[in-house]
């Protein structure tokens, strides 16, 4: 009786933790946060030199904010001409208004407006011709392919071998269009940029943002941290290491209340360099395998997984495992088979039906299996997290989310492999965020 007592205590503790984050000003400052990282790469670059950037951040609980800085192109003043000009000149001449000059100046761009307007109409008449006449081509090709389409049904249900049609879906969810700034010149640009140059430039972003806009994201513990990353290329242009750089939210604080210069909270930044092609780690290599057999069709309950689960290990923050989930495929027009329940012959409204109630056991039994496995880790820190950031099957409108992040502490199953906590009190520290 005294352990369920602790278990629902915890629940209800983790539950108003939850519940105290304003996930709509979090978004509002991480927007702004990635709006100042985006204007300091084109503050912070030296003069004439430009990249253009994409940058996104997101939250994670028990870690804090993570900042990825994207490289999309480099731009240098070598592609402006010797003889180019920025410059207006005005000679010292006196000069007046010719009233007559402006009024038949008027009078000729009226009447070239006129024949301009007469014109317009008449392409506007061929426009809508030559639409008309697409749309009756577009409609002959839509005839033929469905005509295609169901001889290549009729063959297949004729086959005796089914394959299997699968949803096909992006890994990394973006549900709005990330900001980027592209600064171009004129003529051919040449790439004069080294990867130590973006390196510096990297590192004094992270100086500025630091010590003077970091602050600006609310609602952090003092135990979190915010990380900015990018990517280096190696020789061949390639990406081939990660940079990252971080401060604990504690820091950002002592310093926002005076308590710490901006100096010392540089001398705090943490930086790291992981090259992205890794040997292999026993531990994670296990966890991945025993997770890809866990998901295979003939072992899930709900979800399952035909696509090879792939893992990241960023230092300072852990390690990310990202898997791609499916829970039917399409045997004819309308017909529908829910692999891991054996139900055939659905139609696509059960399908989505049965899909979407499969959800919330899907996301208890990914909780169960983190717990139950993630035990096993021996090469990540205690400070770092146990993620698995899930595509889930294509359901559409739906009510069940695209996607789901659940993380993990190592702390936390360090703390349950040594019998500390129970199970259930795991299981209840995994944080999930789900994405629509």
């Amino acid at each position: 009786m005294k352990g369920i007592i602790i278990t629902v205590l915890m629940l209800t503790v983790n539950q108003l933790i939850a519940q105290e984050l304003d996930s709509k000003k979090m978004d509002r400052d991480i927007k702004i946060s990635e709006d100042v990282i985006a204007s300091l790469v084109k503050s912070e670059a030296d003069e004439g030199e430009f990249y253009s950037v994409k940058v996104g951040a997101t939250y994670m609980p028990d870690f804090g904010v993570m900042i990825n800085l994207e490289r999309l192109g480099y731009f240098s003043p070598q592609g402006f001409k010797s003889d180019f000009d920025f410059h207006w000149e005005f000679n010292d001449a006196n000069w007046e208004i010719d009233m007559e000059r402006i009024q038949m100046d008027v009078e000729r761009i009226t009447a070239q407006a006129d024949h301009m307007a007469r014109e317009a109409e008449a392409m506007a008449r061929e426009s809508e011709q030559a639409r008309r006449m697409a749309d009756q081509e577009r409609r002959r090709i839509e005839r033929d392919v469905r005509s295609e389409q169901e001889a290549h049904q009729r063959e297949y249900r004729q086959s005796e071998e089914h394959v299997q049609i699968e949803e096909i879906e992006v890994i990394e969810e973006a549900p709005e269009e990330p900001r980027v700034i592209v600064i171009k010149s004129s003529g051919d640009s040449k790439n004069t940029a080294t990867e130590a140059d973006f390196e510096d430039l990297f590192s004094r972003i992270c100086e500025v943002y630091f010590t003077d806009y970091a602050g600006l994201i609310s609602q952090l513990k003092p135990d979190e941290k915010i990380m900015l990353t990018s990517k280096i290329r190696g020789e061949e242009g390639e990406p081939d290491a990660k940079i990252s750089a971080f401060v604990s939210y504690k820091d950002i604080e002592a310093k926002n209340m005076g308590k710490l210069s901006p100096e010392k909270l540089i001398e705090k930044i943490v930086y790291t360099k992981t090259p992205l092609i890794q040997k292999k780690i026993a531990d994670l290599e296990l966890l991945a395998s025993i997770f890809q057999r866990l998901y295979k069709s003939d072992l899930a309950t709900t979800y399952y997984t035909s696509s090879p689960i792939v893992y990241e290990k960023l230092d300072n923050y852990g390690a990310i495992y990202k898997m791609k989930v499916y829970s039917s495929y399409q045997v004819g027009k309308d017909n529908y088979k829910i692999v891991s329940q054996g139900k055939t012959g659905l139609t696509e409204k059960e399908r989505n039906e049965t899909v979407e109630a499969m959800y919330p056991a899907f996301e208890q039994q990914l909780k169960e299996n983190m717990v139950d496995y993630g035990k096993t880790l021996r090469s990540l820190e205690e400070n770092e997290s146990l993620v698995f950031q899930v595509a889930l099957t294509q359901c559409n409108d739906c009510k069940m989310p695209k996607s789901v992040k659940a993380t993990i502490k190592q702390s936390v199953l360090s703390e349950y492999n040594e019998g500390k906590i129970k199970r259930e009190i795991a299981i209840s520290k995994i944080s999930i965020i789900k994405g629509e």
